[in-house]
């Protein structure tokens, strides 16, 4: 995923979080004026994104991440997702994350009969 289109991912989900773009509501020459000169607004941003949407948002496209480094620090599946759920809703949620995760590693159609599979068992 080229760089920009990790920036415009990134100002997306600042959106959805807060309600407003990470440079504010202006006209579009006074946004891409904050975007060149100014920090992006990420209050309201919950805390664990912050970071993440910070370094999409690096002025130099170099020093933005890679799709897949977004992804990863997004899903993290290393860390237990569902800490607070109760232990039958945990399990279920773990056994249907597990075939997700395996097709996110695979491109094309291949990945599309594997969650129609996934699904179809899922019941």
């Amino acid at each position: 995923m080229p760089s920009a289109d990790v920036f415009s991912l990134a100002g997306v989900l600042v959106f959805a979080a807060t309600g407003h773009g990470p440079f504010g509501d202006a006209p579009g020459t006074e946004v891409l004026h904050r975007i060149v000169n100014d920090e992006p607004d990420l209050g309201g941003v919950p805390a664990p994104l912050t970071d993440l949407l910070a370094a999409c948002l690096a002025k130099d496209p170099a020093d933005r991440p890679g799709l897949t480094d977004v992804l990863q620090r997004i899903v993290e599946p290393d860390r237990p997702a569902t800490q607070e759920w109760p232990a039958g809703i945990a399990t279920r949620i773990s056994e249907r994350q597990a075939p997700v995760r395996a097709t996110a590693r695979r491109p094309g159609r291949r990945a599309c009969r594997s969650l129609r599979r996934a699904a179809q068992e899922s019941g």
